[in-house]
């Protein structure tokens, strides 16, 4: 292969190699890939929320936009949610209260707009220095950037 042709990413024998560095609270929406995932986190921390593909329709799988294939991406702002229900601050410096009433209303809200999604069933961890984490095929995943940081991924079929 010359150095100037690319291959077909499916005809690959050998990982493919990603590497992300970012700031704190980088967010990657909630979406799946067509690769088997070795994440490894080298520097910093990130939180991952994860769905099996069983949990698909819960989550609200986007659709054709404007000509592109969405539909590995979910319709669901996890950030946002998280914020309604109090589990992360929209301002890390303050201490964020809901009261009762507001959680319930906003639970009210989210099963109106994405039904079965406060139901789905998921697992979530921080990843940090040297921690590896597999993500199989077609498994949703949700990261955050905790701290700044440096990670790799190897995907492969």
């Amino acid at each position: 292969m010359s150095p100037d042709s690319t291959p077909d990413r499916e005809s690959y024998d050998y990982p493919l190699i990603n590497s992300w560095f970012g700031p704190a609270d980088t967010i990657s929406p909630l979406h799946t890939d067509p690769y088997h995932n070795i994440f490894a986190q080298v520097v910093g921390h990130k939180y991952f929320r994860l769905y099996a593909p069983s949990q698909t329709p819960a989550v609200h799988p986007r659709g054709l936009e404007n000509g592109i294939d969405m539909s590995n991406t979910s319709s669901i702002d996890i950030e946002e949610t998280m914020k309604m229900f109090g589990e992360i601050s929209a301002f890390p410096e303050e201490v964020m209260e809901r009261s009762a009433a507001l959680v319930e209303e906003g639970k009210k809200e989210m099963e109106r707009e994405f039904p079965g999604f406060l139901e789905a069933e998921y697992v979530e961890g921080v990843v940090g220095p040297g921690d590896m984490l597999y993500i199989p095929q077609g498994w949703w995943h949700f990261v955050r950037g905790l701290t700044p940081s440096f990670s790799v991924s190897f995907w492969w079929k």
